[in-house]
Formats: C-alpha cells, structure tokens, sequence
C-alpha cells in the first residue's frame, strides 16, 4: 500500500502579447494497493485552483503488470467539481517499460 501528495504553485508572469495568467495551486493526491506482484488498484485526486479556472478530478486507476518491464495502466478522470473544464469523463491508456 501507498500515499503521495503533490503540490504546487504556478506562477506566471506576462507574456509578449500582453495576458498576463493568474497563479494556479496544483495538486495531486493519490492512493494505491497492490493485490499481487503484477496488479495494482490507485485512486487520484487532483485539481487545480486560480482565478479564472478551478477544476478537481477523481481518477480510479488499474496497472497491470504484464512481464518484468512492461506494464499497462488505465484510468477514467471523472470530474467532482470545475469551471472551465473537459465535459463528460476522461479515458486515459498508457503503457510503460522499465529497463
């Protein structure tokens, strides 16, 4: 089993054009079990806060081992709460390998 908090803060400054972005508070919480060596189940939340934009997302999440350095991970980001935000829910697939 495992924890992780992330934060952040992105400050931003003007840019040639003339906008100048508000500040965002980024963050990510995550938590995770593994039921065997090659299956692990995590629940993420994350956000991020400004001004103009405010946005959490939850996000259940499945990684698969398939061999020694190959893996695949799937999750669905389903948003809790936002303004300025993707409509609808977020399918996200990845593959990773580690040499």
């Amino acid at each position: 089993m495992y924890a992780n908090i992330d934060l952040g803060f992105r400050l931003r400054q003007e840019n040639d054009t003339g906008y100048d972005p508000p500040e965002e508070l980024i963050y990510n919480a995550e938590i995770g079990y593994s039921l065997t060596d090659k299956f692990l189940l995590a629940l993420k939340l994350e956000g991020i806060h400004g001004d103009d934009r405010r946005i959490t997302n939850i996000a259940p999440t499945v990684l698969i081992g398939l061999n020694q350095n190959l893996s695949l991970e799937t999750s669905m980001r389903m948003a809790v709460s936002g303004r300025k935000s993707f409509a609808g829910n977020m399918w996200a697939i990845g593959i990773s390998y580690q040499k």
